[in-house]
């Protein structure tokens, strides 16, 4: 409790100490997606604020943004980085969400037209799908669980470019270290990437965005499996990245051969059984094949592991 206090002041310093040369307000916004859980509400906090208009979401379910004064609401801001924090060190875990995160980021604009920069930020939420079809989908890009990794899929430049579209000059969000991280560096524009939206990933890039999904999947369901040691991100990307190669395209079999990378041999699809089992996937195409056979080549690995380590001792 003491650390996550000590983490708390510390945001706090930063959202008042560490301003751009871009912002004329005295105002921080908050992006709030209550869609998992809604701790915000019943907290006290009501300030005025702006929905997110998100095509096919219930207003309810929306995110919005909402806006505190840094020098009337300090105490209101300061609670939206507790309720953070508590997110974050699994307060509010369940089975079915895992660790869902509700309060994504804190938010300098440029000028105080909340309602505006609301409707951009909706806009930017929308994914053309990489063969070009008119067909978009909505990224929820706000999520603070893969900030870092979209900031990198698409550009530090492709980033701020969005955001100073939107109104913004910065935008922070908690990480699982509980800093503060800020998410744009001046000078905030890189005029050779322009803005263009709907933002259309290449192929390479919406193979990535699956595979964020399936990592933040599989990190919750790995609490509850007896790994061989704890999982990371880098680990289980690692795993997905030698699923993939090894001609897995469904989330059910990847996250079959993360669980035993993690709960067996990370060299697991070595053996000879495992081996025809993925091949007959990859010939097939046949969703959760993996998982359907794995009650042939699941004894087989596993008697194998046991009589190595028998010969090692």
């Amino acid at each position: 409790m003491l650390q996550s206090s000590k983490h708390v002041s510390d945001a706090m310093r930063t959202l008042l100490t560490r301003r751009t040369t871009k912002a004329h307000t005295q105002s921080v916004w908050v992006l709030v997606d209550p869609a998992l859980h809604s701790p915000l509400i019943g907290s006290g906090v009501r300030p005025p604020h702006a929905i997110l208009p998100i095509p096919n979401l219930a207003e309810e379910l929306s995110p919005r943004l909402i806006k505190l004064d840094m020098e009337q609401e300090e105490r209101a801001v300061q609670r939206t980085i507790e309720i953070a924090a508590q997110e974050v060190s699994g307060d509010f875990d369940d089975e079915v969400h895992g660790r869902p995160r509700s309060i994504c980021a804190w938010i300098e604009p440029i000028s105080d037209e909340l309602s505006v920069s609301a409707r951009l930020l909706a806009d930017a939420a929308k994914l053309r799908l990489p063969e070009g079809a008119e067909r978009s989908l909505a990224l929820r890009f706000w999520d603070p669980r893969i900030t870092a990794d979209l900031i990198t899929l698409q550009s530090p430049a492709t980033w701020s470019n969005h955001l100073e579209r939107c109104g913004i000059a910065q935008w922070w969000y908690l990480d699982e270290s509980m800093s503060l991280i800020p998410t744009v560096f001046e000078p905030i524009a890189d005029p050779s990437e322009p803005v263009s939206l709907p933002w259309q990933p290449s192929r390479d890039q919406w193979q990535k965005l699956h595979q964020l999904g399936w990592r933040n999947r599989i990190l919750h369901l790995s609490q509850g499996w007896a790994c061989l040691e704890t999982p990371t991100r880098a680990s289980i990307d690692t795993y997905i990245t030698q699923a993939v190669n090894a001609g897995l395209t469904h989330e059910t079999d990847i996250v079959c051969f993360v669980h035993a990378c993690l709960t067996i041999s990370s060299q697991f699809d070595q053996h000879p059984a495992v081996q025809q089992s993925l091949k007959a996937c990859k010939d097939t195409s046949e969703p959760g094949l993996l998982q359907a056979q794995s009650d042939v080549w699941r004894p087989a690995l596993e008697a194998s592991v046991a009589r190595s380590v028998s010969n090692a001792q």
